[in-house]
């Protein structure tokens, strides 16, 4: 692992998982590529409208195999016009989920897995941005992993949904995945995308196994009034398919997670 920054800056690795070799690229494992872009809409001046749907073709390009069902994609927002949300998906499979979010002017950067139809995926922002999508890996889709388009599972903001409301400082959320939103009952792990909606602090989120001890790691960090968003790949408990959640503020105060 190299890894390069353009200015001097610390770094924080936590590892949550690995793979091992597959005896073939059709194997249905997720191939690590070495990343490429595939689009910047800086350079084309093809920035995405607001509500509307990008097509982008993605199987066949350099490192991707044009048999690839699976991509994992890296997709940077920079300078939106306001605050919002982007969401990959495949195309012809509209979601409520979303990939990165971001406030006005930022240049924000989050990983996905989407599968992807006839060799493409879409992608929707909920306002004019301008985008830059990196391929970093890809899968032929008939293995161990599964990609479907982002199902929301929890949304502390809707307290009809989860009236405890936001998540206090400290304290741990169990959350129940496996059985849920197309995840099958016997799920292993699961990648999951959380967000930090409207921290009031510096902070960061974790996610763990409920069977396992709190783990010296962070899945997520925050900052006051930004929204932030990351996708981590998550162990389920054995007994009951969940993971746990937990934000830690440096001041106390809490902050609505989705």
């Amino acid at each position: 692992l190299t890894v390069y920054a353009i200015f001097t800056t610390d770094v924080v690795i936590d590892v949550s998982g690995y793979f091992t070799p597959a005896s073939s690229s059709t194997s249905g494992r997720l191939v690590p590529v070495t990343p490429n872009r595939i689009l910047d809409t800086r350079t084309s001046n093809t920035p995405l409208v607001a509500g509307q749907e990008r097509r982008l073709s993605v199987a066949g390009k350099p490192g991707i195999d044009a048999g690839a069902r699976v991509v994992a994609l890296n997709l940077t927002v920079d300078s939106p016009s306001a605050a919002g949300w982007l969401v990959a998906y495949p195309c012809g499979q509209p979601t409520n989920g979303s990939t990165v979010t971001f406030a006005a002017g930022e240049a924000v950067a989050n990983l996905t897995l989407v599968e992807l139809a006839g060799g493409d995926v879409c992608i929707r922002a909920s306002v004019r941005t301008s985008l830059i999508v990196d391929t970093y890996g890809w899968s032929a889709g008939n293995g161990q992993l599964d990609v479907q388009a982002p199902t929301r599972l929890l949304d502390t903001r809707i307290l009809s949904q989860w009236p405890a409301g936001m998540a206090a400082s400290g304290a741990t959320l169990t959350l129940r995945v496996a059985g849920r939103g197309g995840v099958p009952n016997d799920a292993d792990s699961a990648w999951i995308t959380v967000t930090a909606a409207d921290p009031a602090s510096e902070g960061f989120v974790t996610m763990w196994p409920c069977d396992q001890p709190f783990p010296t790691a962070s899945t997520l960090n925050t900052w006051p009034n930004t929204m932030r968003s990351n996708l981590a790949l998550v162990k389920l408990s054995q007994d009951a398919g969940t993971t746990c959640l937990r934000y830690t503020s440096t001041n106390g105060t809490r902050t609505n997670l989705v």
